[in-house]
């Protein structure tokens, strides 16, 4: 992909060419790959001609690097600088509200963790969402549910779960 973005003078999707190819280092367990891809794909951000890929893919690399190191308070930093910046673009938050719950949840601050998936799942009512993505967040907000002792409650939000993935 890098060979062809170059020969066809394709860099005006760099930075979305590279987060696929971090995507692949990772999930494939080549971590020194997807760190050195991640900054990579900052550095590009700061020539993209998108106003919001400029100011977004910072925050989201800085997302991505700290949750796979396990670093849910700087992943918690960045999902929270994240939100702000969607917000203050105009654009949709339920995606930064998840990721806010979801390093919430693995540093065991579940009330708080609810109220954001909470919140990310009254902006997918909002904007219309495909129930699949409405289910993925659902379901983590089962296991926020879940990790505060909500039985009945985190049974629920997982049986509504797996009707909207299906």
């Amino acid at each position: 992909a890098r060979e062809y973005a170059v020969q066809h003078d394709a860099r005006r999707h760099w930075t979305f060419l590279l987060r696929r190819e971090g995507q692949v280092a990772r999930y494939s367990g080549d971590f020194a790959t997807f760190v050195t891809v991640e900054h990579e794909r900052s550095a590009a951000a700061a020539t993209a001609e998108s106003k919001i890929n400029r100011m977004l893919t910072p925050v989201l690399v800085t997302l991505s690097l700290a949750e796979t190191s396990g670093d849910f308070e700087s992943a918690l930093e960045a999902a929270n600088a994240w939100l702000r910046l969607v917000l203050e673009l105009g654009l949709a938050g339920m995606y930064a509200l998840a990721r806010v719950g979801g390093a919430l949840t693995r540093l065991g601050r579940y009330d708080e963790a609810i109220q954001s998936f909470t919140e990310a799942l009254r902006h997918h009512e909002i904007w219309g969402s495909a129930a699949s993505f409405v289910g993925e967040h659902r379901q983590e907000l089962a296991r926020a549910q879940l990790g505060a002792g909500r039985i009945d409650e985190a049974r629920e939000s997982a049986e509504r779960a797996y009707h909207e993935i299906a």
